[in-house]
């Protein structure tokens, strides 16, 4: 992953079937190819608008980075983590070139939670996070969170 090119996006899978999502498995990790928009909506509301605007921004992921492709589906909220290229600059019928598209090439694509689910975190990710100590009321949250950074060595 190239520390200069790093964008991370969260946002929900669209659940229209005219927008593309693709994916095709295969025996070998090489051959397989994810591709999705993600709708990520934006931080601000015009001051007239009833709902937060939203841009819709193609994913694809090679390989091993593809894998989530068998288990995320429409409407599922997820963060996407990979750099951003543009692709190949293209020849319309009339003989006018046109500039690819950014697109997101995908390094790790995260299910924050699905369509069914509620708004916890019920994300598939590779390392299980360590179970934290249940407290009740914002001191004890505190307490609870500086007890996790003490036992791992952050304090």
């Amino acid at each position: 992953m190239n520390a200069l090119n790093l964008v991370s996006f969260t946002g929900r899978i669209p659940s229209t079937d005219k927008i593309p999502f693709n994916f095709k498995n295969s025996e070998e990790a090489k051959g397989r190819f994810f591709s999705f928009m993600i709708s990520v909506r934006r931080a601000y509301k015009p001051k007239d608008a009833q709902y937060y605007e939203e841009d819709l921004i193609p994913v694809k992921a090679f390989g091993g980075a593809a894998t989530p492709g068998s288990w995320i589906q429409r409407g599922d909220t997820v963060t996407v983590v990979g750099e951003l290229r543009r692709g190949d600059d293209w020849e319309d019928k009339d003989g006018e070139t046109h500039r690819g598209q950014l697109e997101v090439i995908a390094d790790q694509i995260v299910r924050q939670y699905g369509k069914g689910d509620s708004n916890e975190d019920s994300s598939e990710s590779a390392a299980p996070a360590k179970a934290a100590p249940k407290a009740s009321g914002a001191k004890s949250s505190l307490k609870a969170r500086l007890m996790n950074r003490k036992a791992s060595g952050h304090i």
